[in-house]
């Protein structure tokens, strides 16, 4: 997670859940930084793959929740 304001727009995590599927997941913030939504985006673990999660899924996901951020006000950093 980030540490920093401007940073928490990028946090994100992946996991297996218990139904064998994977996914990417990331917060979305209002104008005052406070954590109000999160999106996620998810498939079957045989498809969505760590490798998957890592080279595609994560940044798309990241990219849209940091968009989302800014259009309800969030002006914190660019993620990376």
């Amino acid at each position: 997670m980030g540490k920093e304001r401007g940073d928490r727009a990028c946090n994100h995590d992946f996991q297996r859940c218990t139904f064998d599927s994977s996914g990417a997941l990331a917060l979305i913030f209002n104008e005052m930084g406070k954590a109000v939504a999160a999106i996620s985006l998810s498939g079957p673990a045989f498809r969505v793959t760590k490798k998957i999660i890592q080279e595609t899924l994560k940044k798309e996901v990241v990219e849209t929740a940091l968009k989302i951020s800014q259009r309800l006000g969030f002006r914190g950093g660019k993620c990376n």
